[in-house]
């Protein structure tokens, strides 16, 4: 019985290691997001098709 509460709790540390490395890359991809989003946030889709955002400029503006 110890053996097989071993077994499942270092399944469930693997499990839990994933899913915390899974939710810091969601964060970490979604804060580039947003600060990308910062200079088209008001441009037109027109006006982005033309000149696509590229990079990030000081301060997001």
């Amino acid at each position: 019985m110890v053996m097989a509460t071993m077994i499942i709790n270092r399944k469930y540390r693997l499990y839990e290691a994933r899913e915390m490395k899974k939710l810091k890359d969601e964060i970490i991809v979604f804060s580039i997001r947003d600060a990308l989003d910062v200079s088209g946030e008001f441009k037109s889709r027109e006006k982005l098709t033309r000149y696509p955002i590229t990079g990030m400029k000081a301060y997001g503006t």
